[in-house]
């Protein structure tokens, strides 16, 4: 089955879910995996998002995507074949993974399949006729397609068909056992995988595009330039009615910013930690563990020196507020961003655009003020400096000196 006839298979059942994702599906297409060179990359994104969209024919735009890599040779149908398989498959396997999970009370179990021709790689023809329950951890890693060119699917059913199933010979119920065992067997092939499919959502891991081969760092800063430009909507509608919008290049963050709360949360509560992420390719370069609260900039390693950094540290205490030492981390040479995050999923970010000598010398004011507040152990005089901080603040945003963005990780 190519993914032109699994979109016309799943149209109907899959439209309400795709237009609830529609703000993903643009993401995963601007930042299409595999093109190198960005000077083709807003074509390419254009093709694929047809087929993201449920238009366009899959001859005409592999057509297309080929003659954009190049030469029209079996090489580069193959690349743009690759392109639009993985990108279509995924945006409907996503749309198909919702609709199964809203309906897990009633078909409480999975079962895979596998297209069972001689296609079928090794690793995929073993799981073939699994079934696991629905909310097994085992498919969150394992939702087809979780390999490049994957064309597997999963099948939902009820406990009495998964029964009959098994009885049949046509499938096999693993326990946590055999789950865990065929796991183990293949955790240093999974390890190294560069290709992540998250089924719950369409978002892509930013180091997963940093390690394809052949990418340079000079090449993931450009691209990440370009992703600072695109914008789509959250799917959030604001106060006044007009859905609010984000950055790819912030979506690319959002597995990221995950992953760090998760590790802020595991260490616990005794002392904030911060780590600073090359700001480009999402790789960790350093890390520090500080007070309950406060903590220092990471001192980058000698090889990693001149990289510019995102900082990602913990509020172990109270909210995910920027304080004014965060902003005036922000101001550091090589400081891309800094970012806050707390264990109950709540961030914030504060990019400098203005790092001169009055902009620091104001922000150090500012942290004074806010240490002798905090000695004073006056929670009146604390508030009125917090409300103070905060005007401040919106007034820098406003006037284009600091640029201010806030979340919440679900």
């Amino acid at each position: 089955m190519n993914p032109s006839d699994y979109t016309r298979s799943r149209a109907r059942t899959d439209t309400e879910t795709l237009v609830q994702m529609f703000p993903e599906l643009r993401a995963r297409a601007f930042a299409v995996q595999g093109i190198d060179d960005y000077a083709q990359l807003k074509r390419v994104q254009d093709a694929v998002a047809k087929l993201t969209e449920g238009g366009g024919d899959w001859k005409t735009l592999q057509r297309e995507i080929a003659a954009e890599l190049g030469s029209d040779t079996q090489a580069t149908r193959k690349r743009a074949e690759t392109v639009l398989r993985t990108n279509g498959f995924q945006a409907y396997a996503a749309a198909r993974y919702r609709k199964q999970q809203a309906r897990k009370d009633i078909f409480p179990y999975w079962k895979y399949v596998t297209m069972d021709d001689g296609r079928v790689r090794d690793r995929h023809a073993e799981l073939d006729g699994v079934i696991l329950p629905a909310d097994d951890p085992f498919w969150k890693d394992h939702y087809p397609p979780w390999d490049f060119n994957c064309r597997c699917i999963v099948i939902e059913m009820d406990e009495e068909t998964a029964r009959e199933e098994v009885a049949a010979g046509e499938g096999s119920m693993w326990d946590q056992g055999m789950r865990d065992k065929w796991a183990a067997d293949h955790a240093g092939m999974d390890a190294a995988r560069q290709f992540h499919f998250r089924p719950d959502s369409l978002e892509m891991d930013l180091r997963d595009l940093a390690q394809a081969e052949g990418r340079t760092p000079q090449d993931m800063k450009a691209f990440g330039q370009l992703m600072e430009t695109r914008r789509i909507g959250t799917g959030e509608i604001a106060a006044d009615g007009v859905e609010k919008t984000t950055t790819v290049r912030e979506w690319l963050w959002k597995p990221l910013r995950a992953e760090y709360q998760a590790k802020a949360a595991a260490a616990g509560g005794g002392a904030e930690r911060s780590w600073a992420l090359d700001a480009w390719t999402g790789e960790e370069l350093a890390k520090a563990v500080g007070t309950r609260t406060s903590v220092r900039v990471p001192t980058l390693p000698a090889e990693a020196a001149g990289r510019e950094v995102v900082v990602i540290h913990s509020h172990t205490v109270g909210s995910a507020a920027l304080s004014p030492r965060d902003a005036l981390a922000a101001t550091k040479p090589r400081v891309d961003a800094v970012e806050a995050v707390t264990f109950g999923g709540d961030w914030q970010r504060v990019k400098a655009q203005a790092r001169s000598p009055r902009m620091q010398a104001m922000l150090r004011e500012w942290a004074e003020r806010h240490d002798a507040a905090k000695k004073a152990n006056d929670p009146a005089a604390l508030l009125k400096f917090i409300n103070e901080w905060n005007r401040w603040l919106d007034a820098q945003q406003r006037l284009g000196y600091l640029e201010l963005s806030k979340g919440r990780l679900s």
